[in-house]
């Protein structure tokens, strides 16, 4: 309920023994056959927040695998790359997403997962004497539970009033950490891991200012083309800026005569 404003389209809880997921939907891709949880695979039922981009290939190569993927809606495929992958099946996602799947083919196991950018954020409570885990995509929903720790972390709101960000897994709550972009988690047996990414080395980079322009340009163009992908009416928010005007300008290239908006507030 603390979420509606995020659509929904559709409001679904399901669980087991020690167990629950809860998801509202905002329906992008395939509105009628893409209904969450996920559970085309016995034992594992998966809900996500966001896009996978690579959907099409990640679906022919779980096909060619002998697994029936429902509908046509990308997270659809999680389910059955899990089941071939484990884990390491984000690896393989094109995207931005908060992923969470529970596991009930052998010991019991929730896996979490955040993109690597960390544009789905995914939040969490830890209760180590308990062994309890809640999470959410936003703040105020997992303050929807009894027995969070709300003090405020100092160190976080210093870090915020200085740069506008908490670092880390801060929060501006003590009992409130987010999972780090690309990292992941996994709860079973009362045991949290969090496996965080490792970082790059030896990454080629741009010599000179032309082919840094001419690579930002392509990976922007490609980037806003595959932000266009919908089964609904898709429009661009402008701010009168040069970072949104670009966007805008990006998005006509693929979609001629798309509809532009710009939102302002005013108080009284």
């Amino acid at each position: 309920m603390r979420q509606q404003h995020g659509g929904p389209d559709s409001q679904v809880v399901v669980g087991g023994d020690g167990w629950a997921l809860g998801v509202n939907r905002l329906a992008v891709v395939d509105p009628v056959g893409g209904a969450q949880p996920y559970a085309s695979v016995p034992g594992v039922v998966a809900v996500f927040n966001g896009e996978i981009y690579n959907d099409q290939q990640l679906r022919r190569l779980l096909t060619q695998r002998g697994h029936v993927v429902p509908g046509r809606c990308d997270g659809a495929i999680i389910p059955g790359l899990y089941a071939e992958f484990g884990p390491p099946f984000v690896d393989l996602l094109d995207g931005m997403f908060a992923i969470a799947i529970v596991d009930t083919r052998s010991t019991p196991m929730l896996f979490l997962s955040a993109d690597p950018v960390g544009m789905k954020p995914l939040y969490y409570s830890w209760r180590p004497g308990r062994g309890e885990l809640r999470f959410s995509s936003e703040i105020p929903a997992l303050l929807g539970f009894s027995g969070i720790d709300t003090a405020v972390d100092e160190l976080a709101l210093d870090d915020y009033l200085a740069t506008k960000a908490p670092f880390g897994e801060r929060t501006f709550y003590r009992g409130v950490s987010v999972l780090p972009p690309g990292a992941s988690a996994t709860v079973t047996a009362g045991q949290l891991r969090v496996r965080r990414p490792a970082i790059e080395s030896g990454r080629s980079v741009a010599t000179t200012l032309a082919e840094s322009g001419a690579n930002l340009n392509a990976r922007l163009d490609a980037e806003v083309r595959r932000l266009l992908q919908a089964d609904v009416p898709v429009c661009v928010l402008t701010s009168g800026g040069l970072d949104s005007s670009l966007v805008t300008a990006l998005a006509a290239r693929h979609r001629p005569g798309i509809a532009s908006f710009t939102i302002e507030l005013f108080s009284s």
